[in-house]
């Protein structure tokens, strides 16, 4: 007879048991007469297996069912199951000790046959179990001829859950005898349900939940609803866990070496582990970081052990690091006598009690040092109006001593004889119903002190009723400070609305108005009530993020801000302000403001820009003027050896006289005009001492700010530069006129451009001879059309400067060529060169940088208006220290235009 299926390497251990198992067996004696079967000496009874598994089951099912508990069905299967697993154990136990000693794999081979003998199954242990005597112990094994499973489908049921609850709590049962560990089975496959087998996974409880997570992860298609029997021990019952997952105390169950084996749901949620956080680990996790405050698990078990219970206040550290006071109990779980097999560990939270005993320590303390610490007076009188307490505040803010006051009536002593009236009809109704009319409130009031001065108080009176009397209780607090403080302040609020400047408090962060003066309303057109509810935002359209951090920035570095802006009134118009913004420190940060309006100021600036503007454009007219006078004279050019000056600089002159004249007559009628603007600015100079220090401080700043000084220096310079100037144009003019005489009639003909050079050349050549060699490097070139001798003057003029830009002997290169419709002269020299910064005013008229005598800067400035007369161009490139290069384009044919 084959009892047991499983790996190769273990069948010789089985078979051996087998033989044990089948012997024991083979003595059995049945004697009907006295409805005994005996096996080596134990008696057995014969039961239907569909009795137990079905019709008992149905039976306590339908009993809770009618005691009102919906899960009726669990608790049957937890009874069936607790019923089996302690016969398990009891039948290891007793078939164990007539047995050889043996390991633990010897005692589950026993088991195997024994379960096939005694009718529950034959077993198939499948190859990855792992029967280890500790906590990895893992059992995966097949119940193929389940006789529960028979049961169920004989009897014509279908067990959504697994059914095999008997043989489940029988095989872990005697596998935890065996192996001295808490063990249960899982049924996860069931032949009643459906399945093609009966297979269970047995394990200790806290790994159970893992091994089954494994195997449905290799078998999705397993069902969810397998059987699950929680815990061992004590723990069986259904009933009893449910009690212990409602109850508000935290219970823990370990084993004998510290580790978790159950904990409720009360633990979790005082500590905040779970169930997972704990498998594996010991209740160490739990201990304090300084052991010298709470009594170690070691401690509580040695002394659950020797005392039969540990109880005592200790402490016990959370997961998040809270230190938690607990009421500790620790019971030893016996499943013998003389077997502990783990402890279980009741924690109260003591948490409130600790926080309300220290409350109260806290309170008595404060309570006892309050009347002597207090600034208040703390003043009782009894039911005849008699002083009955007096604490030291009192005696300082009264003057009188503790032995002075006590037993004496507290008005006759206190309150001015103005009070008397009220005081007297208010006290009889007090002293029945413990109520008046200041009963209750805070009232400000005059007092008396030793000496007899009256002074300010507020008090707080209240009742107590002791016995059949009511008590009054009054707290004073001398306000003389306070009054005084808010008088200053009154009168400060008076000076602040009285101010013609507008006075703002904000809060900084949001810009809310806080406090505003007369002013303010004033100008914005709003009452203070309706810019209370308001902030800048709503009065300053020019405010943006971008504006507001900038400002922000500046009084992070000074802690004041000076600027301008634009605010609406609540009419719609708006007007021009300057804010005077400082950061304030009080109570809380403020921003404090000081805005003035600047509508005249602002329009006596701009007259005064207008007319600054006014000379500035006059100033621009001559300078345009001086242009014109430039472009004239360089427009006429020296027909031999200089620009001469003909009919049209004389002409030019003439219509220049006109223009200098007004101009002139402007300026003087425009520096008597500023002389009367700056007479009047004089004046209010004068009066600046009579105004009052913020407006005069306000007129400094703004003095300061735009230099008054220098602005009145400046104007007057400018006039001066002016007359200078028109009397510059006037002399030039006189000079052209002095040096003028009429051209000769232009005639545009084809000319020969090197032979105009050549000429020129011959001209200049004394100038050239000392100082340079001349290069010729000439191209073909046709005739063009052009004023040559105009040209010449040109050329003159570039050999000249060239020249006098070499200081020893240089090398000066003539260049021809053409390009398209165009030719070109170059000449380059190897002097000095030319700083880039002169390049861009090269042919203003008169710019130079020779020294004076030895050019008037019209050389450039009238060869630049010969070039473009004939419709070309100059284009200069210079390096400094190595030379430069003018090349002259002009076009072959002129285009009439």
């Amino acid at each position: 007879m084959k009892t047991v299926k499983l790996s190769r390497q273990l069948e010789s251990r089985f078979r051996q048991a087998e033989r044990i198992v089948r012997e024991y067996f083979s003595k059995r004696n049945e004697d009907p007469s006295r409805g005994e079967i005996e096996i080596s000496g134990e008696h057995y009874f014969l039961l239907r297996t569909a009795s137990f598994s079905v019709n008992l089951f149905q039976t306590i099912s339908a009993l809770f069912f009618e005691l009102g508990m919906a899960d009726a069905q669990a608790i049957a299967k937890r009874i069936l199951f607790d019923m089996a697993h302690a016969t398990g154990r009891q039948d290891a136990k007793a078939f164990q000790a007539n047995m050889p000693e043996g390991d633990l794999l010897d005692k589950l081979s026993v088991l195997s046959a024994h379960f096939a003998h005694t009718g529950w199954a034959s077993v198939d242990i499948l190859p990855e179990s792992h029967p280890s005597p500790d906590n990895d112990f893992c059992l995966i094994y097949d119940l193929p001829h389940s006789s529960e499973a028979d049961a169920w489908i004989k009897a014509g049921g279908h067990s959504d859950a697994p059914a095999c609850i008997m043989s489940a709590g029988y095989f872990s049962g005697w596998c935890e005898e065996s192996a001295g560990l808490l063990l249960e089975s899982t049924e996860i496959l069931c032949r009643a349900r459906g399945d093609e087998t009966c297979r269970f996974i047995m394990a200790p409880p806290p790994r159970m939940e893992n091994h089954v997570d494994t195997y449905r992860q290799q078998r999705p298609d397993l069902s969810t609803a397998s059987m699950r029997n929680e815990h061992s021990g004590y723990f069986r019952s259904q009933l009893f866990e449910e009690a212990l997952r409602h109850t508000s105390e935290a219970i823990v169950v370990i084993d004998t070496d510290l580790r978790f084996t159950y904990i409720n749901p009360a633990f979790t949620q005082l500590f905040g582990y779970t169930p997972e956080e704990v498998a594996e680990k010991t209740i160490e996790i739990m201990l304090p970081p300084q052991t010298s405050r709470a009594i170690t698990p070691a401690e509580t078990r040695q002394i659950a052990i020797a005392e039969g219970e540990f109880h005592g206040e200790t402490l016990r550290c959370a997961k998040d690091g809270r230190l938690i006071p607990v009421l500790l109990t620790v019971t030893p779980m016996r499943a013998e006598p003389d077997r502990i097999t783990g402890f279980v560990g009741t924690m109260t939270d003591l948490s409130e009690v600790k926080r309300a005993e220290n409350a109260l320590r806290e309170s008595e303390e404060k309570f006892r040092s309050a009347s002597a610490a207090a600034q208040d007076a703390l003043i009782m009188v009894d039911a005849e109006g008699l002083v009955s307490f007096w604490n030291a505040a009192a005696e300082k803010i009264f003057g009188y001593r503790e032995e002075e006051i006590l037993g004496k009536s507290l008005h006759s002593m206190l309150a001015p004889d103005k009070y008397r009236e009220a005081y007297m009809a208010g006290f009889s109704n007090f002293l029945s119903t413990g109520q008046g009319n200041a009963v209750g409130k805070t009232l400000e009031l005059e007092a008396i002190r030793k000496g007899g001065e009256v002074f300010p108080i507020e008090i707080s009176l209240s009742s107590v009723k002791h016995g059949d009397h009511w008590l009054g209780i009054g707290i004073v607090r001398d306000i003389t400070e306070r009054k005084r403080v808010e008088a200053e302040l009154s009168l400060f609020r008076t000076l602040l609305d009285h101010s013609n400047d507008a006075i703002e408090m904000l809060d900084p962060a949001t810009l809310r108005f806080l406090d505003v003066n007369e002013a303010s309303c004033r100008n914005l057109g709003y009452t203070r009530d309706e810019l209370l509810s308001m902030s800048v935002y709503d009065i300053a359209p020019d405010l943006n993020e971008s504006v507001r951090t900038e400002i922000d920035e500046q009084i992070k570095k000074t802690g004041t801000a000076l600027f301008q802006s634009i605010h609406r009134r609540k009419d719609g118009s708006t007007f021009p302000v300057e804010i005077s913004l400082r950061a304030v420190e009080l109570d809380r940060p403020y921003a404090l403001t000081i805005v003035r309006d600047i509508t005249e100021r602002r329009r006596s600036e701009i007259e005064l820009q207008e007319h600054v503007e006014e000379l500035n454009r006059f100033n621009r007219e001559l300078k345009e003027l001086n242009g014109k006078l430039g472009q004239a004279q360089s427009q006429l050019v020296q027909s031999e050896k200089m620009a001469s000056i003909g009919q049209l600089a004389a002409g030019v002159a003439h219509e220049i006289n006109n223009p200098i004249g007004y101009v002139s007559s402007n300026i003087g009628t425009l520096e008597k005009y500023l002389n009367e603007l700056l007479s009047v600015l004089d004046a209010y100079e004068k009066a600046e001492p009579s105004l009052d220090e913020a407006s005069s401080k306000e007129i400094g700043n703004l003095k300061r700010r735009i230099d008054i000084a220098y602005l009145k220096q400046d104007v007057k310079a400018l006039l001066t530069e002016s007359h200078e100037g028109i009397n510059r144009v006037k002399k030039i003019v006189q000079d052209l006129k002095d040096f003028s005489h009429v051209d000769k009639d232009e005639h545009w003909a084809l000319e020969d451009i090197h032979k105009g050079l050549e000429s020129t050349l011959n001209v200049v050549w004394n100038e050239l001879k000392y100082k340079c060699t001349v290069v010729k490097e000439y191209g073909e070139l046709p005739l063009v059309e052009c004023l040559l001798p105009q040209l010449n003057q040109v050329f003159m003029n570039l050999l000249v400067n060239a020249a006098q830009s070499i200081d020893e002997k240089g090398t000066i290169t003539l260049r021809t060529g053409t390009q398209g419709e165009r030719v070109w002269v170059e000449v380059a020299d190897t002097g000095k060169g030319i700083p880039p910064e002169n390049i861009p005013r090269l042919f203003d008229p008169f710019f130079t940088t020779k020294p004076v005598g030895q050019g008037t800067g019209l050389g450039l400035s009238v060869s630049y208006s010969i070039v473009k007369k004939h419709h070309g161009e100059i284009t200069v490139a210079s390096t400094a220290g190595a030379g430069t290069a003018f090349r002259v384009w002009l076009p072959v044919r002129q285009i009439p235009w």
